[in-house]
């Protein structure tokens, strides 16, 4: 064989085997050994590597075709085929074969070969036979779709609660009272210079009103009017000054020093328990009007 009509067998087996594809990877069908046989003949003769290239592009593919094969095969699984089962089950229940076996069901002698048919079957069996591997379902009963219907959910009002408006007049805010408590503490003031700031300002009995009571001594302190300097063990001291002129203020003779006073609970309750702070020096004052009980002004 020259190499011309080993080239042409060559292709031959290659268009073979790719027009074939789903063919050749059935079970039953032999094509695949077949075309390596033929293979393995035509390489006896393959002396050129042309040829030779041709052998392994029909390798290659008859390789891919086989693996696809070997995925598809299970091992110890044989085809089942209702018709001959059906075909078989009508000889062992003596019925004839063109007959169907709903017309035998009540049948005495089909009966008594069910019962036979039976005991054959449970002779194969380790232990009972599940409905599950049955053929076909005992009974069918197609389940109605429920379509829930959703309801709006509606909330119960038990009581409900008008939001108060409120007028001008029953704001009363701290602008309006801040002027008179600063002049008030100023007076203070004047009584029990030179004295501690700590105790001048705490009130034992009110937190926030000594939080009121540092912010109007910083006011005082802003406009001049109260000074603070250190005592011998360097505590602020306040006491009452005469407030620099315009005049002063613009020569810049006058710096302003900015300080922050942290004070919060428990810093206020150091300050009681360290000045044994009993009194305050600044009378406590009344809650305003506005936040008795049952008020319905805004106080700010």
């Amino acid at each position: 064989m020259d190499q011309r009509q080993i080239r042409k067998s060559y292709r031959s087996l290659i268009k073979r085997v790719q027009d074939s594809r789903l063919q050749l990877i059935e079970q039953e069908n032999d094509g695949l050994q077949e075309t390596v046989l033929a293979a393995n003949r035509l390489f006896a003769s393959v002396q050129a590597p042309n040829e030779a290239s041709l052998d392994a592009i029909l390798l290659t593919r008859t390789v891919d075709l086989a693996s696809l094969k070997t995925k598809q095969l299970k091992i110890g699984k044989t085809k089942f085929k209702i018709e001959n089962y059906v075909r078989q089950l009508k000889r062992a229940l003596n019925v004839n074969e063109g007959a169907a076996l709903e017309s035998y069901v009540r049948n005495a002698d089909v009966l008594d070969s069910w019962a036979k048919l039976g005991e054959m079957a449970w002779k194969c069996q380790k232990r009972a036979c599940p409905v599950e591997f049955m053929t076909g379902p005992l009974s069918f009963r197609r389940k109605e779709r429920q379509i829930a219907r959703r309801t709006r959910q509606q909330r119960v009002v038990t009581s409900l609660t008008k939001p108060i408006k409120l007028k001008e007049s029953d704001l009363s805010t701290q602008k309006q009272e801040t002027p008179g408590i600063v002049m008030q503490i100023a007076k203070i003031l004047k009584e029990y210079e030179p004295v501690s700031l700590f105790k001048f300002i705490t009130n034992p009995e009110n937190f926030s009103q000594t939080v009121e009571n540092l912010f109007c001594v910083s006011h005082l302190v802003k406009e001049g009017k109260v000074g603070i300097r250190e005592d011998e063990n360097g505590l602020p001291i306040l006491e009452t000054r005469i407030p620099p002129s315009d005049e002063t203020l613009s020569s810049g003779k006058v710096k302003n020093i900015q300080l922050v006073l942290n004070l919060d609970m428990a810093i206020y309750e150091d300050i009681i328990e360290t000045f044994h702070i009993k009194k305050s020096l600044i009378p406590t004052r009344p809650p305003p009007k506005e936040l008795e009980e049952n008020s319905t002004s805004w106080y700010g």
